[in-house]
């Protein structure tokens, strides 16, 4: 039996080898521009929104600034990409130049690749060549400048393995949970946005029974979203779907094994029972139900970006406004999660790499303003334009950037699709809110109501966000989490579809022994040591 296991696993190895290796024979340079004869590999996960990487206008915008010819090694999406990866280099196959785009990797995960020789040590190569990385290193305030720096330096080396991307911005564009209502709807029904949990279900089976949008059929869906029920519990306890640890009078506890968080199960079965709240539509399908038909909504509350949530050729999008966290239930809830600005590994240059001085042109490249604009916003003059006096944005910010269509969030070839190191602020990276009539007019609408609610709403006074993990903590919190959200991820399935019941002391109990034993309560104790040293 032993004999059987194992050679099942070898089998895999080599199927999954034989993958890779296919994957690298098909990517040869059928494309880029003509250069100085200097050449930069680029392994990057390949993303469904972009049509061709070698025909692409971002393409030769970077081999124009690098005056070098461009390939790429395609790899698979999100964490598909980084098992590819792990597999060349155990087999030992030769590695892309620079690495950009993976930003599944973990802190612990490049420190190790660092270690055993697959990543090299930036630190020179920065002093050197990262001109604009420094420039807008040094223009954080310290105390994000210090965050930064301590995720990407090797504590007891100082050595650096990758470069991030971070969001240094403030709550713009960084709401976790952004609601909307349907007002139109409330009007017609005369009603009112609900404040608590009691008038959300009212409001809710309203929508579902009389008819809201007028067409005469019960096609309507009161509230959908793969994500709402994070907005849901918050009414119970505060909860960060990201960082689900919370700290009390100096306490470090997991709101998951609290009675709060189990009242707030039983409530959202009792929505999901009664047909008012529907999680498990693809993101595809949700999108396309929550445009509508272009002219009719069908959907009473969603949660979402209005940009990626809404087909752009829908005209429902005014129809709605934005909805503020539910009243505090329990003592412990009434809250609006903001998530952590984006932090992220996704520049590597790799043992393989011939040139290691281009290849840190190219990743400082991507810090320039104009490169971030490019890589967000796509081609000047044709997909946005400068304008030469600061406007107010669509999250209440000045930016220089005026969007000409939003074309960028559909198949492209026009960027990469991908996370690219980068530090992006409000004046390289948010579009000017449009003046003009329609979707974009719209978008601006509620992304500003939104970021406006978000700026005065209730937030705990302490996170542990704010606290300084050591290497080893940082490894074991990856470990734990990784185990912890899968269980959290099927127990709230089972909670939901009523398999298991949250009032029912063995089904509730049972829930919280398999988060322990996934190492919660050891985590807080991590995170516990952590706020006590600081």
């Amino acid at each position: 039996m032993k004999k059987g296991k194992k050679m099942t696993r070898v089998m895999g190895f080599v199927l999954a080898l034989m993958m890779v290796l296919g994957l690298l024979s098909g990517c040869g340079g059928n494309g880029g521009s003509q250069s100085s004869g200097k050449k930069l590999t680029i392994g990057i996960p390949q993303s469904g929104m972009v049509t061709d990487y070698y025909d692409n206008s971002f393409t030769k915008y970077i081999e124009e600034k690098l005056g070098a010819e461009v390939e790429f090694v395609l790899f698979s999406r999100a964490s598909e990409a980084m098992n590819q990866l792990a597999l060349m280099c155990a087999a030992g196959d030769e590695l892309p130049d620079v690495l950009v785009g993976f930003s599944n990797m973990s802190g612990s995960l490049m420190y190790e690749y660092g270690q055993d020789g697959f990543f090299i040590d930036l630190k020179d190569l920065i002093d050197q060549y990262g001109t604009e990385f420094k420039k807008h290193m040094e223009a954080l305030p310290q105390d994000e400048y210090d965050r930064v720096m301590d995720f990407i330096t090797k504590p007891d080396t100082g050595a650096i393995y990758g470069l991030p991307t971070y969001a240094a911005v403030d709550t713009d564009d960084y709401v976790q949970n952004l609601m909307f209502i349907n007002e139109q709807w409330l009007n017609e029904l005369n009603l009112e946005a609900p404040t608590n949990i009691d008038e959300l279900y009212d409001v809710l089976v309203a929508f579902r029974d009389e008819d809201p949008n007028n067409n005469g059929r019960a096609d309507e869906l009161p509230m959908l979203s793969p994500a709402i029920y994070y907005w849901v519990i918050n009414a119970f306890v505060y909860f960060d779907s990201v960082n689900p640890y919370n700290i009390t009078d100096g306490k470090v506890w997991a709101p998951t094994m609290s009675e709060e968080y189990r009242q707030a199960l039983a409530y959202l079965r009792k929505l999901y029972s009664e047909g008012l709240i529907k999680f498990d539509s693809p993101a595809a399908d949700a999108k396309n139900t929550i445009s509508g038909d272009g002219t009719t909504a069908r959907v009473g509350i969603w949660c979402g970006y209005p940009t990626t949530s809404l087909n752009h050729s829908s005209q429902v999008l005014d129809q709605y406004v934005v909805l503020a966290p539910l009243a505090d239930e329990t003592g412990k809830g009434g809250y609006l999660v903001e998530r952590p600005n984006d932090l992220l590994l996704t520049g590597h240059i790799t043992k393989d790499c011939k040139d290691p001085e281009l290849a840190m042109r190219f990743l400082d490249i991507c810090y320039e303003d104009g490169s971030v604009t490019r890589r967000r916003w796509g081609e000047e003059g044709t997909n946005w334009v400068w304008v030469d006096e600061a406007e107010p944005n669509n999250y209440g910010g000045l930016s220089h950037i005026k969007v000409l269509n939003s074309d960028l969030f559909g198949s492209n070839n026009v960027t990469w699709g991908s996370f690219l190191p980068n530090i992006y602020t409000d004046e390289n990276y948010l579009v000017i809110a449009s003046t003009v009539p329609g979707f974009d007019k719209e978008n601006s609408r509620l992304c500003t109501a939104q970021v406006e609610l978000a700026r005065t709403w209730r937030q705990p006074t302490e996170k542990v966000t704010s606290l300084k993990l050591t290497l080893e903590e940082r490894a074991e919190r990856e470990t734990i989490n990784g185990k912890y959200t899968t269980t959290l991820s099927q127990y709230f399935g089972l909670f939901l579809s009523g398999k298991l019941d949250s009032s029912k002391d063995a089904d509730w109990n049972k829930f919280v022994s398999d988060l322990e034993a996934c190492g919660v309560t050891r985590l807080v104790e991590i995170y516990q040591a952590a706020y006590d040293r600081q």
